[in-house]
């Protein structure tokens, strides 16, 4: 018998973003972009730099300026990268992230789909990031996918998380509330040995 009730999930905060470099050679991530550059507490881009420390490193975030810039340059950190900092829903992670991107290709991949009027709203649809090859090697794929609604459930765990992104850029905490993973949905039932003409068993809302 576990001393914890059944039902409790420890808390994510050290997980509150996501970066595509963090994506396995040849796998993929799914994940819904909530964000829009348009309302900075759901997505804000800028310069971004690290500074190396003997106990850490530390990123350093700052506006998309020429002086933001260059000021990080003076303190003697790495070279700055124009990165983007989107709200998400990551569906691996079950619970909402800052999609942080800093790749050039994928910048660009992202915007070709989001920009294409027959697809709409990226908040109404998933998409799966796939990454190929590593090092300078390294190619990432977006396959978009089919629009759907987001669950009342998860978006009751977005709102209640208390999310600005903006945060970033002040080194505040972009999650206000601490924020619970969700459970996994269970996946669609396999359907019996006899049922040969149908390997899969799905609901009629989904075939609509």
């Amino acid at each position: 018998m576990s001393w914890l009730p059944d039902d409790y999930k420890a808390p994510t905060s050290g997980q509150d973003f996501f970066n595509p470099s963090r994506i396995e050679e040849g796998q993929s991530a799914k994940i819904r972009v909530l964000g829009n550059f348009k309302l900075p507490k759901t997505g804000v881009f800028g310069w971004s730099s690290w500074e190396k420390t003997a106990d850490k490193n530390v990123c350093h975030r700052v506006e998309y300026t020429d002086e933001a810039r260059a000021q990080l340059l003076s303190r003697g950190y790495d070279e700055p990268k124009h990165f983007w900092a989107l709200l998400c829903y990551n569906w691996e992670e079950m619970r909402p992230q800052v999609l942080e991107i800093t790749q050039k290709t994928l910048q660009k991949e992202l915007i070709k789909n989001f920009e294409d009027e027959d697809l709409g709203s990226p908040q109404s649809y998933d998409i799966k990031i796939k990454k190929n090859g590593s090092g300078i090697n390294t190619k990432y794929e977006v396959v978009t996918l089919p629009k759907s609604k987001l669950p009342e459930e998860v978006i009751e765990q977005i709102n209640a998380s208390a999310f600005n992104v903006s945060n970033l850029l002040t080194g505040e905490e972009v999650f206000g509330a601490s924020v619970t993973a969700l459970e996994k949905p269970k996946p669609n039932k396999l359907a019996a040995p006899e049922d040969d003409d149908i390997p899969f068993i799905f609901d009629k809302e989904q075939e609509e």
